[in-house]
């Protein structure tokens, strides 16, 4: 369950009046890997799985889903507990796979994003209170998952698509969130090398996409967005 209803006080045209209104669901988790407590979520309580896989490859704790040997959700303790291959603190994996931004035409990536976020996710739709995530390659949208966390949201995606096998080379993350060095710091881990954003993007991002030779575009809406990192972006596309 992602929503839930709740009794709230509605102000309009300066009345005042009782009613009810849907409301994100927000969990919190005290997460242990092999036993140490590592970090706290708050998150939407759905595809934890795959928010784990991928919260621990996208930081660099995992060099893939075979690390992980189980994952065990308490729900009356709120406690998450990853069991490893390994023992935490042993030498750290290092960036996943190779970042290729995107080389086709980024008017074909404007087109895709309008088309990803053409209709909001149920959640967003009937809370307001949500961030997506797609992973997109080749003009397929490999899996797409909302989350009360924009960070949650894209770790989902990256667990979905490492738990069924998928390989990410060449893909492109879609965000309904804005971009920030931290954010982007995880795609980076993750091995993808374009990121399209319906939001902002900081200038510590922009500044790590230019330095990293990753594709980003920020502020992608209705066939108009921003370039970051203008060498991919040479030659391509119509004349201004």
């Amino acid at each position: 369950m992602k929503k839930i209803e709740i009794s709230i006080q509605k102000i309009t045209n300066n009345n005042f009046f009782e009613c009810k209104d849907m409301a994100a669901l927000e969990a919190v988790y005290h997460v242990y890997l092999d036993q140490s407590k590592e970090f706290r979520i708050s998150c939407t309580p759905e595809n934890l799985e795959e928010l784990i896989t991928g919260r621990l490859y996208t930081e660099n704790r995992i060099s893939g889903p075979e690390e992980i040997e189980e994952i065990i959700v308490r729900e009356q303790e709120e406690e998450i507990h990853v069991k490893t291959a390994k023992k935490a603190g042993e030498s750290q994996p290092q960036n996943h796979g190779q970042k290729k931004p995107y080389d086709g035409d980024p008017l074909t990536l404007l087109a895709a994003a309008d088309k990803i976020f053409e209709k909001p996710g149920e959640l967003f739709r009937e809370t307001g209170c949500a961030h997506c995530c797609a992973l997109w390659r080749d003009g397929e949208i490999l899996c797409s998952f909302e989350d009360i966390g924009r960070h949650n949201a894209l770790d989902k995606a990256v667990g979905k698509a490492l738990l069924q096998g998928i390989s990410l080379d060449g893909c492109v993350i879609f965000t309904s969130g804005r971009v920030s060095s931290d954010y982007l710091q995880k795609v980076i881990y993750s091995g993808i090398g374009t990121v399209v954003s319906r939001a902002a993007v900081t200038e510590k991002a922009a500044e790590l996409a230019c330095r990293q030779n990753i594709a980003l575009y920020g502020f992608v809406r209705k066939g108009n967005g921003n370039c970051y990192s203008k060498s991919n972006i040479s030659g391509k596309g119509g004349s201004a």
